[in-house]
């Protein structure tokens, strides 16, 4: 019985969680447009492609 106790406070929790962080988002992230001007694509894609390295260089 204990067992399913703890179950279904994991779930509620979680379940709780979930819509804190949709509420969030909702209320902040979600009527803002990342700002794109025309000098800035312009700029960006002036650059092209620029290779980058990731990880560490390894010694050989």
């Amino acid at each position: 019985m204990k067992d399913r106790q703890l179950a279904r406070e994991l779930i509620l929790i979680v379940i709780i969680k979930l819509i804190a962080i949709t509420a969030l988002w909702w209320a902040v992230v979600r009527d803002t447009p990342p700002p794109v001007t025309p000098q800035a694509m312009e700029t960006r894609i002036s650059q092209g492609a620029q290779p980058t390295s990731q990880g560490h260089p390894h010694d050989q």
